[in-house]
């Protein structure tokens, strides 16, 4: 039984580290969109609405290419 508890509680905070790490890998690439001019911040619409037009418009492979070797990664906005 403790070992079950054990397992658990590693799962759970493995979850969270997986939870927040991500959270901040998305957090920093709305800062890298808007400081970089690739989507269009001065308007009413979130970020990721932007994100997701841009997508729309030259497809994820293009906006892939566009910063992934600035940046390093990118995520889907249907993730975000």
């Amino acid at each position: 039984m403790i070992y079950v508890a054990q397992w658990m509680l590693v799962l759970l905070k493995t979850t969270f580290f997986h939870f927040y790490f991500y959270k901040y890998l998305s957090i920093h690439q709305e800062e890298y969109l808007i400081n970089n001019d690739l989507v269009d911040a001065s308007d009413d619409k979130p970020v990721n609405e932007a994100y997701k037009e841009l997508v729309k418009e030259v497809g994820f492979r293009g906006v892939f290419n566009r910063y992934c070797g600035t940046l390093g990664y990118a995520i889907n906005p249907e993730d975000t």
